[in-house]
């Protein structure tokens, strides 16, 4: 009976050291909001596609929305061994923009596998290009999509 009112008296203590930290902001969710110079990102950042099939690849932006709409070009990167026309297509032309007041825009990749030898994998990689406004992020600029042959 003594211990059980021990441990009760010793949970209540932590209650109390719980809330006391709440209330003094150690719980407190921290400030999620991004304060450095605005970036460009694509995301996702890879794709597998088995068949032929669609992608939606969103550029988003990271830091405050414009005014204006924000044109943001991409380009496929000479190193892709996927061939424009045969292995894909991208539905979006370049630049895509984000619009005014928005955080992100689309392109769209049709991917087209059935030209590729069931045993072999074509990738394409696309980037976003410099832009004078709003810089992509060295780290999440550049898309990758693989294309494997149909089995």
């Amino acid at each position: 009976m003594k211990s059980t009112k021990i441990v009760l008296l010793f949970l209540i203590a932590l209650m109390g050291i719980g809330l006391a930290g709440c209330k003094n902001g150690l719980f407190q969710r921290r400030n999620k909001a991004y304060h450095g110079p605005a970036r460009l990102e694509l995301n996702p950042l890879n794709a597998v596609v088995s068949g032929s099939g669609q992608i939606a690849l969103k550029v988003q932006l990271i830091g405050h929305q414009r005014k204006t709409d924000l044109p943001v070009n991409f380009s496929v990167d000479d190193s892709s061994t996927a061939r424009q026309g045969t292995d894909y297509t991208i539905a979006t032309s370049s630049p895509v923009s984000i619009p005014a007041d928005s955080s992100s825009a689309v392109i769209t990749i049709n991917a087209n596998n059935s030209k590729i030898d069931s045993n072999k994998v074509r990738t394409l990689y696309l980037s976003l290009d410099n832009n004078n406004k709003v810089q992509p992020a060295v780290n999440l600029k550049t898309f990758t999509l693989t294309i494997r042959g149909p089995h």
